[in-house]
């Protein structure tokens, strides 16, 4: 079953916002091409800089060879697994202190309640809006980025 988290006439839908101050850099990790092209276009839309993967291979490729420091990652669970998503972090220099947000349709499997306790990283259930992604997107970077201020 194919899952389009929201129709592409949807991106003039969501209300502009203003571009981040610092272009942050999000990898995206998402299997479905079209649901990766729809993450990629609303991110890069409202100022962001995305680079879509995907799977792990090419995420574990990016990430060891991309000239700019991702600040956040947001998978799909289903396309990255608990291990992939720390072999991802693992392979981008500092990844320890990359934010992460989880995305997955599959909310109520047991696998994905698992992990989601396990790692207890910011989650989005599909189907969601483009507001809702970048709201998300927009806590889990300002958390990440507060909390380094604190550690320094």
């Amino acid at each position: 079953m194919k899952f389009h988290p929201f129709p592409p006439s949807n991106l003039q839908l969501i209300q502009r916002r203003p571009a981040p101050a610092k272009r942050r850099h999000v990898l995206i990790i998402e299997d479905d091409g079209p649901v990766r092209a729809m993450l990629y276009e609303t991110l890069t839309a409202h100022g962001y800089r995305a680079t879509a993967c995907a799977g792990r291979g090419e995420a574990v490729r990016v990430s060891r060879t991309c000239s700019e420091p991702i600040d956040l990652i947001l998978a799909d669970l289903s396309a990255l697994g608990k291990a992939g998503l720390e072999e991802v972090r693992q392979a981008i220099p500092n990844g320890c202190h990359t934010g992460v947000l989880l995305i997955s349709g599959n909310v109520l499997s047991e696998e994905v309640q698992m992990v989601r306790r396990e790692l207890a990283h910011p989650f989005l259930g599909k189907p969601f809006l483009g507001s809702e992604l970048l709201d998300a997107l927009e806590g889990t970077l300002t958390a990440r980025f507060r909390s380094e201020d604190v550690a320094r």
